[in-house]
């Protein structure tokens, strides 16, 4: 359950988020935005409070607050050791999570696990990584490839979302299901907020 208290501490946190790294605040709004799509349309498979994986969804990536802004702007590759420096953020989150529920901490913690167990930083495999968590990889790989960074261009391809989102290491059912959500219009990219702001302005 998210209490009253811990809705401030969210709101508190994300807010740091945005001051520190806009980037990843914008596009943990997004997952969480699309997480409302996939928990409406498969409760069964997230099986657990949509509130809660709201939340989950919205600060899987808070732990990047603990990370250099010297390797989050990065505009190249990251080298092998600041590789390694940004694989902590998922345990940074966690530990910043620790009066939330659970499930919650899970989104944070797990987020960048994978099936084979090529994922970090527990290398968890298959039948160890709840669902919800899996579905959250999904969510989160998607925004990655639809938003433009300093060192790569934004796909907007179905086709090619599709291969990549594919050859990853996710649960294909999860993948097959995002796909036809994203297909159809469902859920936000950069690309469509981008949108509706130049409708706007």
């Amino acid at each position: 359950m998210i209490t009253p208290i811990l809705k401030e501490k969210t709101v508190y946190l994300l807010r740091q988020l945005k001051n520190y790294d806009k980037t990843t605040y914008d596009h943990s709004i997004r997952v969480a935005q699309n997480s409302i799509v996939v928990t409406e349309r498969y409760p069964e498979l997230i099986s657990i409070d949509g509130n809660v994986f709201y939340t989950g969804c919205l600060l899987h990536d808070i732990g990047k607050i603990g990370i250099s802004e010297k390797i989050l702007t990065k505009p190249s590759r990251y080298t092998p050791e600041e590789r390694e420096d940004m694989e902590q953020h998922p345990l940074m989150g966690a530990h910043m999570l620790r009066e939330y529920p659970k499930e919650v901490v899970l989104c944070a913690l797990l987020h960048h696990e994978k099936i084979d167990g090529s994922g970090y930083p527990a290398h968890f495999e298959d039948g160890e990584i709840p669902a919800y968590c899996e579905f959250l990889s999904v969510l989160d790989v998607l925004d990655a490839l639809t938003s433009a960074r300093p060192y790569k261009a934004a796909i907007t391809d179905f086709s090619i979302i599709e291969e990549i989102l594919s050859n990853e290491p996710l649960r294909k059912k999860y993948v097959d299901i995002v796909v036809n959500l994203l297909k159809q219009g469902k859920l936000l990219t950069e690309k469509e907020i981008q949108t509706c702001q130049e409708k706007i302005s």
